[in-house]
């Protein structure tokens, strides 16, 4: 008698059942189906965190066979929806709160993983029929030793054994690891020190100290520049020439005209042509007012020549920058020439010394900030404080008050007045489009490397190098608190555990 092929397994998620039922959707929202096998997408469908990007709220199945695609969309499934029917029905009962997208998204990652290793080692394609031991090799092969690597792949490979009456494959029928907690497995001493580097005190103290040289003394000149330009942008003309000939006949007879040039110290032979046409209402788009080729360009030349070499110069977009002492003993302005090229990359800079100071002296998570409405500065209790939303362990995500000093409000109304953004305080800054978010990591990096580039002009201390995170900065905020005197006062006076004290 010919023996049938046994029907595949179907799974108790039907193909065309929305994979988000535990979230609130966002408008317009278009739901993945439990079906789609190519990738479920969620931007645009459920609250992505604003220091995430958009890959981190995608779900990328297509690489996976059919077998191990059918098991991942079902592990999502239950992770998305904990308190799915079916889930209830089978006598599962999990937390309520769904996991994070981007969580999931590495767990589906390490069962990627997991596939890739049962095909280098010629495994089955069905787990089921792996033994014990195939998965303590596979753990082996990804954990270091005494660290905590290997986690979340031991988390994924117990979920088949935890989830095994709901899944179309069975499951396993057994803890690979019965009895044993993930310190035992992996042997981490649950004494062991946090793996949390602190930035370095010689890190710190400059890095600080440069972010709030940037917010109080650069920060003026930098936005009073970005409003200059905007203004200066806005006059921009484009009927007849006549107009810019009256226009530049009127800014000769203004005796506060200055000639803008483009270094310090050198008036001559380095007039900025092109923003001195756009003073005068000329777009850099159109045809030069000063060209060099002509002799009404050569003539209007010479005239802004003699202006310049009676000293009416100005270093690019303002008249006079705030001075700084160099590390040459010189003392001067803190940037060579502020002209509209160079004004964006001060943006950016001044935009990462706002967070860089914030994220060092709130205490609050990388969250927490990039979470920050404009706005957002109140008094708490007779006390500058900042609202934000607490997401980290809190579903109901509340609103939070978190206790600040004065030049850290600073720094967000600085940043506030930088972004671009419609509600956002630290996001763009002029010059990109309102919902071009940054990389908090790499606005540290970049912060430290404009620092050092430009500490012979600027006069900042150099920041020695050390690699520099967001998480890093509560642990060495503690770190200071414990090692420097005095600190824990400063601190609790000062910072939102100002409460216990009270």
């Amino acid at each position: 008698m010919t023996r049938l092929p046994l029907p595949e397994p179907r799974s108790i998620f039907r193909d065309d059942e929305p994979v988000i039922q535990s979230h609130r959707l966002l408008p317009g929202a278009k739901l993945p189906r439990f079906g789609d096998t190519g990738c479920w997408d969620f931007n645009g469908v459920i609250y992505r965190p604003v220091n995430q990007d958009r890959a981190n709220s995608r779900l990328r199945l297509h690489c996976l066979g059919p077998r191990w695609n059918l098991l991942a969309r079902e592990l999502a499934m239950i992770w998305l929806n904990p308190r799915h029917p079916a889930v209830l029905a089978h006598g599962i009962h999990l937390r309520a709160t769904p996991y994070e997208v981007n969580t999931i998204r590495t767990r589906i990652a390490h069962l990627r993983a997991l596939a890739q290793f049962g095909t280098d080692h010629r495994l089955p394609d069905d787990i089921t029929q792996w033994s014990d031991e195939d998965l303590h090799r596979y753990v082996d092969h990804h954990n270091t030793p005494g660290t905590s690597t290997a986690t979340d792949h031991i988390t994924v490979i117990r979920s088949l054994h935890q989830f095994r009456h709901i899944l179309a494959c069975g499951g396993r029928e057994k803890d690979p690891w019965p009895g044993l907690s993930v310190h035992k497995i992996l042997d981490i001493p649950r004494d062991a020190e946090l793996k949390t580097p602190v930035v370095t005190p010689e890190t710190w103290f400059p890095l600080v100290r440069a972010a709030w040289t940037y917010i109080d003394v650069f920060g003026p000149d930098i936005l009073k520049a970005l409003d200059r330009w905007q203004a200066i942008q806005a006059g921009f003309y484009n009927g007849p020439i006549a107009e810019i000939h009256r226009r530049f006949a009127a800014w000769l007879a203004d005796p506060a005209s200055r000639v803008p040039i483009r270094v310090a110290g050198d008036p001559l032979g380095t007039i900025n042509w092109t923003l001195l046409g756009a003073l005068v209402g000329r777009s850099p788009r159109k045809a030069r007012f000063f060209p060099a080729h002509s002799k009404a360009g050569l003539e209007r030349r010479r005239v802004v020549e003699r202006l310049a070499a009676e000293g009416k110069t100005q270093f690019g977009l303002l008249p006079e920058l705030a001075e700084v002492e160099r590390p040459d003993g010189s003392r001067g302005p803190w940037s060579e020439s502020l002209q509209p090229q160079q004004l964006h990359f001060e943006a950016v800079a001044l935009r990462n010394a706002c967070y860089c100071f914030v994220v060092a002296l709130s205490m609050m998570r990388d969250s927490e900030i990039r979470e920050i409405t404009k706005g957002s500065i109140v008094e708490h209790f007779g006390t500058p404080a900042v609202k934000s939303t607490k997401r980290k362990l809190d579903a109901d995500l509340p609103t939070k008050h978190w206790w600040i000093v004065s030049p850290v409000a600073r720094a967000i109304e600085t940043a506030e007045q930088l972004s671009q953004h419609p509600e956002l305080a630290f996001a763009s800054v002029p010059g990109y489009d309102p919902d071009t978010l940054f990389s908090s990591g790499d606005a540290l990096v970049d912060f430290v490397r404009r620092v050092n580039d430009q500490r012979h002009v600027t006069g900042l201390d150099e920041i020695p190098p050390q690699h520099v995170t967001p998480h890093m900065f509560r642990r060495t905020m503690a770190m200071l608190t414990r090692d420097f005197p005095g600190s824990e006062i400063a601190v609790g006076m000062q910072l939102k555990h100002v409460a216990t004290r009270a």
